[in-house]
């Protein structure tokens, strides 16, 4: 669910469900189930931001460059975050083109470039991450 915006960040955020395989597993060798979540994450994230690289609005590329995934964060209290982001140093600019809804773009480059990627592919994240995780955690023997 996209929370909200601000001068810097578009925030996302979701719940995921059915987990009781992966709470055994982790209870059994948290390190290896961390590490698993983890390069989950990162797959997922990376998919949602290489869709929005389609979409983000293009004269120069300058936009478009200042786009990244970030490494995952632990959080503590068994929480991970991991953040795709564009604009650097030039955020305004990287929200404003987000947001202005009256900007008109190159054909396929438009506004909402980050939000809507993440939306589109929201139905999906749970079955994705349990399956990266599921492969993850089978390659290993679990």
């Amino acid at each position: 669910m996209v929370e909200g915006s601000s001068s810097s960040v578009v925030r996302v955020t979701m719940r995921l469900d059915g987990w009781d395989r992966l709470q055994r597993a982790f209870m059994a060798t948290p390190d290896l189930t961390v590490q698993a979540i983890s390069l989950a994450l990162t797959k997922v994230a990376t998919r949602v931001f290489n869709e929005s690289q389609m979409q983000v609005p293009f004269r120069r590329g300058t936009l478009s460059t200042t786009g990244f995934v970030s490494p995952v964060a632990m959080l503590g209290n068994g929480q991970m975050a991991i953040t795709i982001s564009y604009g650097g140093a030039s955020a305004p600019y990287a929200v404003k083109q987000h947001e202005n809804l009256s900007y008109r773009h190159a054909p396929g480059r438009k506004a909402l470039y980050l939000s809507d990627p993440f939306l589109e592919a929201q139905p999906n994240l749970e079955r994705w991450l349990l399956s990266s995780i599921g492969q993850s955690l089978a390659s290993v023997g679990w």
